[in-house]
């Protein structure tokens, strides 16, 4: 926690001190000084900013469940990030509809919504405003105003995530389409394929040094190719706790070992039968069939702790454990795991993708909270913009 200059010192030492309460909650000044090795009077003025600012409370053990570790006796003070510093909103575009999940600051879901649009015509600049519009309908139904702080899209297709490029979405027909960044200056925007958005949901992120592989698998409705239906899959993957993906950005991208080209389609089951894998059983066993026989070298080449199943894909939990056993993988059955069927996990991690921005380590993304912060001054934290400030 030490850098090479006053003023930047206490820069980090607040980003690194913010973030260990966000990861953390509960955790106490004595945790904090044995930790990173400051002295008591040190933590104490800096976590006194951090309360100042409006970020960080203390509460005792007793005014909600104990945190890890407390004791009886003596009550003891615990720190954990205000709920009402700001929101964060995940937004899910699919070309036929859109998801929203709105989260406070300390990663907790206040709202989301669902709506259904008309099928996708090409006018990307029109569904991103339909879709900004429904998300800030979604935040005004919430009790109390917020400051937005941030926003992450989950978007299929390939994504460079560092540049807030499309490289190629094929249900969107985009190709290198930089995404729009109007709000550029005053809150942190990311984008972000969908899979590893989902991939990142579903961690726990308390801990550190996880590995899991996610399916995200998709039935679309008037989907680019033109058939009845279409499964789109894609991968995300998480390697010691971070999103991998790729020197390309394009790890997880999902193209079946069995795909010969010139086939449209990225599996090697006949286009027919792909296109009534949703409706018709023998044809959702044959595609999925071969989809699970691409996760077994998957799994064994990466070896991940499990695999969850994630889209339309995890309502169908029970027909995938059968096809599991009927092609013999019986490896793989411990390692499968269906997603919460009430959690749209694509918009929550995005928003979960934000917030891990937001309090990312100095130096780190322009949008740490406090990559302002210098000096002496009490200049006040940034807190975002006001939803409406969008429109």
């Amino acid at each position: 926690m030490q850098t090479s200059n006053a003023a930047a010192q206490r820069r980090n030492n607040l980003a690194v001190l913010a973030r260990t309460v966000w990861k953390e909650p509960g955790v106490s000044r004595r945790e904090l000084v044995e930790r990173f090795a400051i002295d008591e009077s040190s933590i104490s003025r800096l976590v006194g900013l951090l309360i100042g600012l409006g970020l960080v409370e203390e509460f005792q053990a007793g005014e909600e469940a104990a945190p890890r570790g407390a004791q009886s006796g003596r009550p003891r003070r615990f720190l954990r990030i205000k709920s009402d510093f700001g929101m964060v909103w995940g937004l899910t575009l699919w070309r036929d509809r859109v998801r929203v999940a709105v989260l406070d600051v300390q990663g907790r879901v206040l709202a989301t919504s669902e709506r259904h649009i008309p099928p996708f015509t090409g006018n990307w600049k029109g569904y991103l405003e339909r879709a900004l519009g429904f998300a800030r309908e979604t935040a005004a139904e919430l009790p109390a105003r917020l400051p937005l702080l941030g926003l992450g899209f989950g978007v299929p297709g390939w994504i460079d995530s560092d540049r807030g490029v499309i490289i190629d979405s094929r249900e969107f027909n985009l190709l290198d389409a930089a995404c729009p960044h109007p709000w550029e200056d005053k809150l942190p925007v990311l984008w972000e394929n969908d899979a590893n958005c989902g991939a990142w949901s579903s961690l726990d992120h308390e801990t550190s040094g996880e590995d899991e592989l996610l399916v995200l698998g998709r039935f679309l409705e008037n989907g680019p190719l033109g058939l009845p239906t279409e499964l789109s899959v894609g991968f995300g993957l998480v390697v010691g706790g971070r999103l991998h993906r790729g020197w390309r950005h394009k790890a997880g991208e999902f193209r079946s070992a069995l795909w010969t080209p010139p086939n449209r389609i990225l599996f090697g089951v006949d286009e027919a039968v792909f296109g009534r894998s949703r409706d018709d059983p023998v044809a959702f066993r044959a595609t999925v069939s071969e989809l699970l026989r691409n996760l077994i070298p998957a799994s064994q080449l990466l070896d991940p702790r499990w695999i969850g199943i994630g889209g339309d894909l995890k309502a169908r939990f029970a027909e995938l454990v059968e096809v599991c056993e009927s092609i013999g993988w019986v490896e793989g059955l411990p390692l499968l795991r269906p997603l919460p069927a009430d959690t749209d996990e694509v918009s929550t991690g995005a928003a979960l993708l934000v917030l891990d921005e937001i309090f990312g380590r100095v130096p780190g993304p322009r949008h740490v909270l406090y990559g302002r912060h210098a000096g002496e001054s009490e200049e006040s934290v940034w807190r975002g913009v006001d939803p409406e400030a969008l429109g």
